[in-house]
């Protein structure tokens, strides 16, 4: 519960103008940053003093200020990687790290603070400090050194980042929870905004025929493996609501695409993989390409920025990707009104206002989650959270292993500590190998979907017994056809545990084994054209039952005409289809009126819509789609001749994040582009199921490949670069490359590092670092 001054309406109002207008006024006073060529912000980076190194330590960059290093140490690597870490990213560090800790309302005033009191009532970061306590030294050792390369930047640093003076963020020392902090809001449960946005509908009376027609779609999808013989062992607040989502959008992984072909799938005879996180599409990208040589370690890949892993990438012996499991991380627990609590209370700062307190309830189960406003649950419903992430792990002593790992088997022993958030790991080794893990720590329910949202404390009680780990976990490896997907959907069907109960529709991983198994060897390239595919079997399927229930209607000569162009839509969502626009167009129409009220709202939004909507053509009566499509497909016919293609109103903005603030975000929107791909494409370019201009939101923010043949043929790519710097010549200058389908090469030999990163920083032990140009 918030205890702060009554607000009247009229002066909230008020408050909101005057916090427009301050807002407006501070923001003002704060110039965009010059333009700064690639060459100025590493001499910037240069001019920071020597941290305390033990031995020398180089930083090779390339034309996109990719960076390499190369150090005497593991120290002095995890020192080195903070610094760069926070030369590139720092703004969006900190403005992430107050996301997790329930700090928001520092940045945007007193409209964020509900939110900030339920992410304090959430806690992502209740087990940083147990989490800290039981890191092994050696990993414990590599974070502090992480931690204090952020800080030695930080206290050097001339100018703070544009986003931290406009948001009135103090310049505060970065520690060690502070990462933790944002690993633990990567790893927040992808099922709890899906189970808080169902609440409303849980008190409708055609809630039991909802929950079964979910529990269906669930039941239908298929697995990416079988269980093999190797198993170790078998609305209240709505906007307020959606603002929460929009907030942890861009940091939680709740999709991807992961493959890998085997050597004798591969033109080059050795195994190649592929990824491609899917996350919001934002600016800064959650990630940053990096590479590393040093006495433990000589990897390549992305890593988190304000984290010291490589979440996807390869070493000299192994390459990995994953997407997000979706496990059952979590319980909601209905408490009894008896249940014993006790209370927190937290202190919310908030800009241009006086602090708030909030306080919630703690109960044996977790943090009283009902007790926050934002989230909306029925009134006198007690339902607390019961969550595996407030355990302690180790996820990056787990990544640090995989960075380390020989082959698969080291692989499989290092995932052991890793709980959230669950992941599906691919990987390729050069011994040929090529496989699916399961990483995630899983209480142990029974194999079937659960007959409601909340649970009884006794049923927690029995699942939380047992926690299934990685060890416990069915795994693949080596499978006969040669390869291996994953695409957030169910990974295995697990004979005695139930993984999940919300996973990904099959389209991405059945069209990824289509297209796979259509072509007996594949090349690196293309691998990467895969990664570009924009076919939907799924809406093909849509298409076709249209025609074939229309056939059966008496529809109007002018309806019959949208039908006919419609008819000749191959599938593809290609930037530049007019018939992919006009079937959407038809589809943006027809479910509103298949779904009335807030039921639109409801099936649109859900991730198996295609074959929602494919079910109901067939099962619905006649006489009840006649109106429903004449009236769609009449509207589709007013499009037939305006010229329009799918790129017209299927666009993607390239703007900062700060582009998201009304009237004041302007200068931070550079442009827009037209974007191939749809929710259920290959390449994912999620967007709003509108007839208008729309911006997609999340989909395929960066993609990676690596040839296991050449140690040096690894790519990847950002939405956006790698530079967080405002008007810096990287920070956007990867879009036309992502546009095109192309990557950025980041070689592992000393020897190739040398010859195309051009641009060097050199830091000697307690000396001024030296830059040299190539």
């Amino acid at each position: 519960m918030i205890s702060a001054k009554p607000l009247r309406p009229l002066l909230f109002a008020a408050l909101t103008l005057l916090l427009t207008l301050l807002t407006s006024s501070c923001t003002t006073l704060q110039p965009l940053p010059k333009s700064a060529p690639t060459d100025a912000r590493i001499a910037q980076f240069a001019a920071i003093p020597a941290p305390p190194l033990q031995q020398p330590a180089t930083v090779y960059w390339n034309d996109y200020m990719v960076p390499f290093v190369e150090a005497g140490t593991d120290t002095d690597a995890a020192l080195m990687l903070g610094m760069i870490h926070a030369h590139l990213r720092l703004g969006s560090m900190e403005i992430g790290k107050r996301v997790a800790l329930g700090r928001i309302s520092e940045m945007f005033g007193p409209l964020t603070t509900d939110i900030d009191a339920a992410l304090r009532a959430l806690g992502v970061n209740r087990a940083a400090a147990a989490v800290i306590a039981q890191m092994p030294a050696a990993s414990r050792a590599w974070l502090e050194a992480y931690v204090a390369g952020v800080n030695h930047y930080k206290s050097h640093l001339k100018a703070l980042p544009h986003e931290m003076r406009v948001l009135n963020m103090d310049d505060e020392p970065w520690r060690l929870e502070d990462s933790i902090a944002l690993g633990r809001l990567g790893g927040v449960d992808v099922n709890w905004l899906a189970i808080v946005s169902l609440l409303p509908q849980r008190a409708k009376a055609q809630w039991p025929q909802i929950w079964q027609r979910i529990a269906r779609t669930q039941a239908e999808t298929i697995t990416s493996f079988q269980v093999p013989a190797q198993t170790a062992a078998a609305s209240a607040r709505p906007r307020q609501l959606q603002l929460l989502a929009q907030m942890l959008a861009p940091y939680i992984r709740a999709g991807s695409n992961s493959f890998a072909v085997a050597g004798h799938r591969s033109a080059a005879g050795a195994p190649i993989i592929a990824n491609d996180p899917h996350l919001g599409f934002a600016i800064p990208n959650l990630w940053l390409i990096a590479g590393l040589k040093s006495p433990g370690y000589h990897v390549v890949g992305m890593m988190p920025a304000g984290l010291p892993i490589f979440a996807f990438g390869r070493n000299a012996d192994l390459a990995w990707g994953g997407t997000n499991m979706r496990q059952e991380a979590s319980d909601f627990v209905e408490l009894d009104e008896r249940e014993n609590t006790t209370s927190e209370t937290h202190t919310i700062k908030r800009r241009l206002w006086w602090d708030a307190e909030s306080s919630n309830r703690l109960s044996a189960y977790g943090p009283v989650i009902s007790d926050a406003e934002v989230l909306a649950f029925p009134a006198g419903k007690q339902v607390a959270l019961r969550w595996i992430g407030h355990q302690p792990s180790d996820e990056i002593s787990a990544m640090l292993g995989v960075a380390k790992a020989g082959g698969w088997r080291d692989m499989y022993k290092a995932i052991e500590g890793f709980s959230i958030p669950g992941q599906n790991f691919i990987f390729a080794d050069t011994a040929g190998n090529v496989g699916h893990l399961l990483a995630a720590w899983i209480p142990k329910r029974q194999p079937v979907f659960p007959s409601d949202l909340w649970v009884t404390p006794e049923q927690s009680d029995r699942a939380w017994q047992d926690i299934y780990k990685p060890d416990r976990l069915p795994y693949l490896v080596n499978p006969q056809t040669g390869v291996i997907a994953s695409a957030n959907n169910k990974p295995v069907a697990a004979a005695d545990l139930r993984l999940g109960w919300l996973f990904s529709p099959d389209d991405r991983v059945k069209q990824i084994y289509n297209r796979l198994a259509a072509r007996e060897r594949w090349s690196r390239a293309d691998i990467k054209q895969l990664q570009q595919d924009v076919y939907s079997a799924s809406h093909i399927a849509v298409r076709d039952t249209l025609i074939d229930v229309s056939d059966k209607l008496d529809l109007s000569p002018r309806a019959r005409r949208a039908l006919a162009a419609i008819a000749r839509w191959d599938g593809h969502f290609h930037a530049q289809s007019a018939t992919a626009y006009l079937y959407h167009v038809w589809l943006s129409s027809f479910t509103p009126l298949l779904y009335e009220g807030d039921m639109f709202e409801l099936w649109s939004r859900n991730s198996h819509l295609p074959h929602l909507v494919n079910e109901d053509l067939r099962q619905r009566p006649a006489a009840e789609l006649q109106p429903l499509l004449e009236a769609s497909l009449q509207q589709t016919a007013a499009h037939l001749e305006d010229g329009r293609v799918w790129g017209d109103i299927h666009r993607l903005k390239v703007q900062h994040f700060l582009g998201n603030i009304p009237l004041l975000g302007r200068r931070y929107r550079w442009y827009d582009i037209p974007v191939p791909g749809y929710s259920e494409t290959i390449m994912k370019t999620a967007g709003d199921l509108t007839a208008e201009k729309h911006a997609a939101f999340y989909g395929a923010q960066s993609r990676h490949v690596s040839d296991l043949s050449d140690i040096n043929a690894n790519y990847f790519i950002l939405f956006g670069g790698q530079d967080g710097w405002i008007n810096s010549a990287n920070s956007i200058d990867q879009v036309p490359l992502w546009q095109r389908g192309e990557y950025i090469r980041v070689p592992m030999e000393l020897e190739e590092v040398r010859r195309t990163f051009r641009q060097i920083t050199s830091f000697t032990v307690q000396a001024k670092p030296s830059v040299a140009v190539r």
